[in-house]
């Protein structure tokens, strides 16, 4: 499985897997698009998300749960320009088929094809998806970080609007996009309290999109 390492890829490549084409000098990839974009969603849904409250359902169910509609609907309210979405991250399950996988880890794929779903909705809204693959590089499982309680809220933003909105403008003006890792349940909904916050940065940055001479990010003290 080394051969499966961490690596984001944009879901409009034509191939991720082509060792039977003919091999081509390097070019890098022309990534004008995204040093465009103001800010962006990442959600780390994986095989280890849970639900809100109740007990977690096995990952092929939550996979089929999934609500695809209201995830893309509230991603759409956020005002964000891109997706970049966690395919898989610790734990080898993947949200989609996949006969490679099968064949080495049997019984750790979906039927649905979650990811192809993800990308046509995003699509035809006109944003781009970016597709975060990891396996196990985390050994150590670092829990901390995750929403892996069951019947717990996913805590509300550690900064203000006015710190988010202040770095994200700065970081503009360099053509350096913000991805906000935005916590996920297992159902698909988004952290509620965290879309309002990127809904309103999306309302700030339309009306004053411009960073103020001499003023950089608000940093943490």
């Amino acid at each position: 499985m080394a051969a499966l390492a961490a690596g984001t890829c944009c879901i409009a490549s034509p191939r991720l897997l082509g060792a039977e084409q003919t091999p081509m000098d390097y070019q890098r990839a022309n990534t004008d698009w995204l040093a465009n974009c103001r800010f962006g969603i990442g959600a780390h849904w994986t095989a280890q998300t849970v639900p809100r409250n109740g007990s977690a359902l096995s990952f092929q169910k939550a996979v089929d749960a999934f609500d695809l509609r209201r995830f893309v609907d509230q991603f759409t309210d956020a005002g964000a320009d891109y997706l970049l979405f966690t395919a898989a991250h610790a734990l080898q399950r993947l949200p989609a088929p996949h006969p490679i996988i099968d064949q080495i880890l049997p019984g750790r794929t979906c039927r649905r094809d979650l990811i192809a779903e993800l990308a046509d909705a995003l699509a035809g809204r006109g944003n781009p998806l970016l597709v975060y693959y990891n396996h196990s590089c985390n050994q150590a499982q670092d829990r901390a970080w995750v929403h892996h309680r069951v019947n717990t809220e996913i805590p509300k933003p550690l900064y203000s609007d006015q710190e988010v909105v202040a770095y994200v403008r700065e970081c503009n003006a360099h053509k350096a996009p913000m991805t906000f890792n935005v916590g996920i349940y297992q159902d698909g909904t988004m952290a509620e309290a965290s879309v309002e916050q990127l809904r309103r940065l999306n309302v700030a940055l339309k009306f004053w999109p411009v960073p103020i001479s001499g003023h950089g990010p608000t940093r943490p003290s």
